[in-house]
């Protein structure tokens, strides 16, 4: 009898199942359960690869304010004024419109080191501006 194996899971992995889980069902469908289903495995076995849902949760609101700083700080790159401003503007909106639940979620997160860091680097490019 040929053994089952569970599929190896590396953190990008999960946390892309995690960002399509709340762009298609919003960040209550987030569940562990949910997410095991997403990626082929049982849910206990999950605990394997992340500590906790709001693990889950706090990396992927933590991957979402470090890809809006890489998109803000391009889009103002070498801009500054009125055309910088509507530059941070539009960046802004554009990852608000494509990422809707996860764009909201940056509000109110725990400041832990890493999402202060990633908060800091999203503000010098409106300071730049």
């Amino acid at each position: 009898m040929a053994s089952v194996r569970t599929p190896r899971l590396d953190p990008d992995q999960v946390l892309d199942a995690a960002e399509r889980l709340v762009a298609d069902r919003g960040w209550e469908g987030l569940t562990m359960a949910a997410l095991a289903a997403d990626l082929g495995v049982r849910a206990p076995s999950l605990y394997r690869h992340v500590d906790s849902l709001d693990a889950v949760r706090a990396a992927l609101r933590l991957r979402s304010v470090v890809e809006l700083g890489e998109a803000v700080r391009a889009a103002v790159m070498g801009r500054s004024g009125l055309d910088g401003l509507h530059a941070l503007t539009d960046a802004h909106r554009a990852y608000a419109k494509s990422h809707p639940e996860r764009y909201l979620a940056q509000t109110g997160l725990p400041g832990d080191e890493a999402m202060r860091e990633a908060g800091r680097r999203l503000g010098e490019a409106g300071y730049a501006v």
